[in-house]
């Protein structure tokens, strides 16, 4: 049961008055055997409603367990609360009584959940591919306003909305519900998008993404969609989306590449219904030195109404993560994708370079209708520090900036099929592709991750690269 603070407050106050049991907590590592949680009280939630909290705990009132279990359980539990990201600290301690019998004290500190600001942001695939491929193009960035409201409600609801001019003009609304039901299980999101263009990527030349500008409107872009989640265990997700896409170019894009929707055709109206399950048993979300994670991903695009686009996709994605000691990790994953049919709509196409990335390719577009990626990282903290600035940040969630540094050793590899008779881009497909190098991970507030790397990849090229990137 979770007791209201203040009732919280009372009761500790006249626990601790007690001198013997006082004593008893005093002693709680000499005792063994088995203990029954009592209660579990919740402080510093002001925000968020409890039962959010208790949803990601296995420690329940009434619960038996041993001794030494009960710390794995508790650090567990502390880990599943912290990764809600909805906390900078979540601590949990335990209170032992005369008897066989311990009370668990969640303690968490809410971050800053309302987030307006400025968008400035690259409209390319990542910093190297603007600063090489598109020359750093100023006029390649979007500017606009974004605002974001995590924890919505307190019941960590996600609220987006997003107004975008510059390079591409954008308007998006996102509501996630991550529950509808008591028994938090079931979860809805709802999202709406709008988006047009002067410029426009019409097709690939040796890996290189070539663009078109016009004053007139080249592309549109409108998308719709629901999504339904389900959470039957701590660890298991699935998620089931349906979209609805509407998409029109102006004919000199047709022009360019009759491919780009296939038969010079000016418009491309699909469903897509996509079934994602992931297992994620990473000890954090944003920045992992252990654990897991599984995703499969199959998605359907177009659903036989409008006949314009019809394409099936799978994804896996496995990473593993290993706490060494001594400040040493090591992680690695592999990433199979694989489409059909294998003619596309240039639109459509896939492959490495776009989100999955072979680090020091990072300017190169390789695409195809399959690809592997195999990624390694071995790192060492060498330090970590947090800073108290409370005397001059009025906020409270921003009273303490924590700061690690991560050094880095790195080896990648992939595998791209070529698109059929895709030859004005296939220098790097169907090649085995290669690299290692050397890196920083900087990881700040609220789990910022800046990444700073040097690699040699297979073409004997080095290559370095700035990113955000929350990977292996």
């Amino acid at each position: 049961m979770v007791w209201s603070r203040g009732l919280v407050w009372v009761l500790l106050s006249l626990m601790f008055v007690s001198t013997s049991q006082a004593a008893s907590w005093s002693h709680a590592s000499t005792r063994k055997g088995e203990f029954t949680v009592k209660e579990v009280f919740l402080l510093g939630n002001k925000k968020t409603k409890p039962n959010i909290i208790t949803r990601e705990m296995s420690l329940k009132k009434g619960m038996t367990v041993g001794d030494s279990a009960l710390s794995a359980l508790i650090e567990e539990d502390r880990m599943k609360i912290y990764n809600t990201n909805l906390f900078n600290e979540v601590e949990i301690q335990k209170l032992y009584t005369e008897t066989t019998e311990v009370i668990l004290l969640v303690k968490v500190t809410e971050r800053w959940y309302i987030f307006p600001s400025i968008i400035f942001k690259l409209a390319d695939r990542n910093f190297n591919d603007w600063w090489v491929n598109q020359g750093r193009d100023f006029s390649r960035v979007n500017l606009g306003l974004r605002y974001e409201q995590f924890n919505f409600r307190g019941r960590r609801e996600v609220l987006n909305l997003i107004f975008q001019l510059g390079f591409e003009r954008r308007f998006l609304v996102n509501w996630r519900i991550p529950y509808i039901e008591k028994k938090q299980k079931h979860g809805l999101q709802f999202s709406y998008s709008y988006l047009e263009s002067r410029n426009i990527g019409y097709e690939t030349r040796d890996h290189v993404r070539i663009f078109v500008n016009d004053e007139k409107i080249l592309r549109r872009e409108q998308r719709a969609g629901i999504t339904y989640r389900f959470r039957n265990s701590f660890y298991n997700r699935h998620r089931v989306a349906l979209t609805f896409d509407h998409r029109t170019i102006d004919d000199t894009v047709a022009l360019l590449n009759p491919n780009y929707f296939t038969n010079a055709s000016t418009i491309q109206r699909n469903f897509d219904i996509i079934y994602e399950f992931s297992r994620d048993l990473r000890n954090n979300n944003n920045f992992a030195t252990k654990g897991s994670l599984l995703r499969v991903r199959a998605e359907k695009t177009g659903l036989g109404i409008f006949n314009e686009v019809d394409i099936f996709d799978i994804t896996l994605d496995y990473s593993k993560y290993f706490d060494l000691g001594k400040n040493f990790s090591y992680a690695t994953g592999v990433t199979v994708f694989s489409s059909w049919p294998s003619r596309q709509p240039f639109e459509r196409y896939n492959g490495l370079g776009f989100i999955d990335l072979v680090r020091g390719y990072e300017q190169d577009l390789i695409e195809g209708p399959r690809y592997a990626l195999f990624k390694s990282t071995l790192r060492k903290r060498l330090f970590r520090h947090e800073q108290d600035i409370s005397k001059v940040m009025p906020i409270q969630q921003f009273h303490k900036i924590p700061l690690a540094l991560w050094v880095k050793i790195f080896f990648d590899a992939g595998y791209v099929e070529n698109y059929p008779e895709y030859e004005i881009s296939e220098r790097l497909s169907n090649e085995f592709l290669y690299s290692g190098g050397v890196g920083i991970d900087i990881v700040t507030i609220h789990d910022l991750v800046i990444r700073i790397e040097s690699s040699l990849n297979s073409q004997g090229q080095v290559r370095f690269a700035l990113s955000a990137l929350t990977d292996i």
